[in-house]
């Protein structure tokens, strides 16, 4: 289990460490996801409103929320499952070639 923690705290470091000059103080809090670390099953999204904070809570009509929903329906519990994005952050960030960076 010290190795899947320690997986999860470096995770979080470097993904709180990408863009963080380009965001105000107030926005550069990271979460990696939500949910039980240890749980059977991993949803992924493509969302970074995808949840708020690591207690479950989301952006209202966001697709975090839409999915909490369903997951609530079919009455799955929270601590079968853990939540996470593949973005991170609301930024944006491009590698520019020699070619874009002339123009």
């Amino acid at each position: 289990m010290d190795e899947i923690s320690e997986l999860w705290e470096d995770l979080k470091f470097e993904a709180g460490s990408i863009g963080n000059e380009l965001l105000p103080k107030d926005r550069q809090e990271i979460y990696i996801g939500m949910g039980d670390r240890n749980a059977d099953v991993l949803f992924i999204g493509n969302d970074p409103k995808l949840y708020l904070a690591e207690d479950y809570k989301v952006e209202p009509q966001s697709s975090g929320a839409f999915l909490i929903r369903l997951l609530d329906v079919v009455e799955y519990l929270p601590e079968t499952y853990y939540i996470t994005t593949l973005s991170k952050r609301e930024i944006k960030i491009k590698n520019f070639n020699e070619e874009e960076r002339k123009n």
